[in-house]
């Protein structure tokens, strides 16, 4: 599962450019309906960006390959849940988590606790008005070995297992939160830290290599968090002209 080295070198160069030009570059039960990729069959593509209902989800440049898609049935309404990704080599470098839920029966949005967790590198909020809300966070994904899996762990074994492509055990990157009325937009820009810091004789990197505490005593480290954190301030427009209120 080791990267290769010329997709290391051109992800570290994309990142840094877009960091640097505003942004170039909890499952639910009862699932009614899927689409997942047949085994062998090749991902549809996508640029620019992803409808998902009324909004129009900002993508970075690139070709992004639509992994998973399915509607989830939830106690209080219903959620749709997209994985896209990018692939090169046989490595997924990037990848994008969209879910996007939707209360019935007058039920309404109140402040979001994921906005007010304070263990990420970083965390803004803001608030908009009386069930209205909006957040980002700069933080580590786990997708397994370590930590709290995130809920679409299971897809991306599913994606090791059909496309045989290197899917990292955690993702580096920026989370965007709007939510107002009955409407939630949750989105995440995930970057695969094998390919911004090759970790040492081609292992792959855990969460707990990139908690807080492992990354204030690592100056590659910080300054890569760091890149990523002007990358989700700069990039945040995008997502909020997304979902106007």
């Amino acid at each position: 599962m080791k990267a290769p080295a010329r997709v290391v070198i051109g992800l570290i160069g994309a990142l840094a450019v877009s960091g640097c030009q505003g942004g170039s570059d909890q499952p639910a039960a009862g699932a009614t309906t899927a689409s997942r990729p047949a085994a062998g069959e090749t991902p549809s593509t996508i640029e620019g960006s992803f409808t998902s209902g009324r909004f129009q989800v900002p993508l970075p440049p690139g070709r992004w390959q639509v992994a998973y898609s399915q509607e989830e049935k939830l106690e209080a309404g219903r959620a749709w849940r997209q994985v896209l990704i990018k692939e090169q080599e046989s490595v997924v470098y990037q990848s994008v988590l969209i879910y996007r839920s939707e209360l019935e029966g007058g039920r309404r949005y109140r402040p979001r606790e994921a906005c007010r967790y304070e263990g990420y590198f970083s965390s803004a909020e803001t608030q908009i008005g009386l069930g209205a809300g909006d957040c980002r966070q700069v933080r580590v994904v786990s997708f397994g070995l370590a930590g709290p899996p995130n809920p679409v762990s299971l897809v991306f074994q599913a994606i090791r297992d059909k496309y045989q492509y290197f899917a990292p055990a955690a993702m580096l990157g920026s989370r965007h939160i709007r939510f107002a009325g009955r409407d939630q937009l949750q989105v995440d820009y995930l970057w695969t830290p094998e390919l911004l810091l090759p970790p040492e004789a081609g292992g792959v990197w855990r969460v707990q290599d990139w908690s807080n505490e492992a990354v204030r005593q690592d100056g590659r480290k910080l300054a890569i968090m760091k890149n990523l954190q002007r990358w989700s301030e700069d990039w945040h427009p995008r997502f909020v002209n997304a979902f106007p209120m």
